[in-house]
């Protein structure tokens, strides 16, 4: 079973937010089982996940022997917009030039990370996060000025993201800082600082409207397209 993205072509990461996980429970299965070679040397893994059971992603990167930073507090409280601070603890701590983030519970590897840092290059940007159709949360936040020809893929979602750890570290230093300005963050969602963080700096950083690295479920449509390939649009 192959599964492409919106322009027919295939990806690296797949994301199921929401409950989009359970809708594409047969291709969850389907990447569990995947064997993934070695990560790049030049690139870290940075994850966040509390629970004292593996994740689906740290348990595949495990099955695999892929290392990962995880900087969370094991067993600890939590709300979403911990996940700025674990982050940042994790950046400090990653020695590559590159650094990719990923969520812990809703993620996983579709195939080798080969040629990951040339699908980042190609948006000439500093940070990449991955796309998504979804505007959550639903608020006037970001403003993008070419948002109509993006395609549907045209928000940012703040559970993947590749980069420049350098850049990594002050972006998310930035998005501390806007943190800490809020008494109550609306659904106490990180999403909505990172996409405070995302509209004062867009030249330096996008998200993958190609969905050539990261590949969101949320919201979308599956099609079979023959010879056991399938679209997700």
């Amino acid at each position: 079973m192959k599964v492409l993205n919106h322009h027919e072509s295939d990806f690296l990461i797949a994301h199921f937010q929401g409950i989009s996980i359970k809708t594409y429970i047969t291709f969850v299965e389907e990447y569990k089982k995947v064997e993934i070679g070695p990560v790049p040397d030049n690139i870290t893994i940075v994850t966040i996940w509390n629970q004292r059971v593996d994740s689906l992603l740290t348990s595949q990167l495990k099955k695999n022997g892929i290392g990962f930073i995880n900087e969370a507090e094991i067993g600890g409280e939590w709300v979403n917009t911990k996940k700025i601070e674990y982050i940042r603890k994790g950046l400090d701590k990653v020695k590559t030039e590159y650094v990719l983030i990923l969520d812990a519970g809703d993620v996983l590897l579709a195939k080798d990370l080969t040629g990951i840092i040339d699908r980042f290059k190609d948006y000439d940007r500093k940070l990449l996060f991955g796309a998504t159709k979804s505007n959550y949360p639903k608020l006037l936040i970001d403003k993008i000025h070419d948002r109509d020809f993006r395609g549907d893929f045209c928000y940012l979602n703040a559970g993947t993201a590749i980069g420049y750890t350098e850049y990594a570290k002050d972006f998310y230093s930035r998005a501390a800082n806007i943190l800490d300005t809020y008494y109550k963050v609306p659904y106490n969602s990180e999403q909505f600082i990172i996409r405070h963080a995302f509209k004062d700096c867009t030249d330096e950083v996008d998200f993958d409207y190609n969905s050539s690295i990261f590949q969101t479920f949320g919201q979308t449509e599956i099609k079979y397209i023959g010879s056991e390939r399938y679209i997700i649009v």
